[in-house]
C-alpha cells in the first residue's frame, strides 16, 4: 500500500509541473515499442496491462484536479500498437507518457 501511495505522489508532483523530466518508472522500462508491437499473447497481454497501470496512476494523480483521463482498455490498446508502430524504437515510458499527454488534450 505505501509503495503505491509513495508511486501515486511522486507521480503526481511529477504532472504538476509544466515542464515535465526524468522520472522513476517500473516495470518494462527497457521494453522497446518494437517489442510490444512484435510481442503476442501472454507477453503483450502483461504489457498491457502495465499500460492500464500507467494511465490509471496518471488519472489518480489528476483526481484533486478534477481532471480525467477518458478512454477505455481498448483505446488504449489501439493508441499504444499505433504509436509503437510508428515509432519501434521508443522505449515504453515514452509511450505511456505520451499517451496521457494525448489524453490530457483532448479535454
Amino acid at each position: 500500500m505505501i509503495p503505491r501511495f509513495l508511486f501515486a505522489l511522486g507521480f503526481a508532483a511529477l504532472l504538476g509541473q509544466q515542464t515535465r523530466g526524468d522520472f522513476q518508472a517500473y516495470g518494462p522500462t527497457t521494453t522497446s515499442c518494437g517489442r510490444f508491437t512484435a510481442s503476442t499473447s501472454d507477453s503483450r497481454q502483461l504489457l498491457e496491462f502495465w499500460f492500464y497501470g500507467f494511465v490509471s496512476g496518471a488519472g489518480y494523480a489528476r483526481v484533486d484536479d478534477g481532471k480525467t483521463l477518458n478512454t477505455d482498455t481498448e483505446g488504449i490498446v489501439q493508441w499504444v500498437a499505433k504509436y509503437c508502430s510508428d515509432h519501434p524504437l521508443d522505449p515504453l515510458p515514452k509511450a505511456a507518457v505520451e499517451l496521457v499527454n494525448e489524453l490530457e488534450s483532448r479535454k
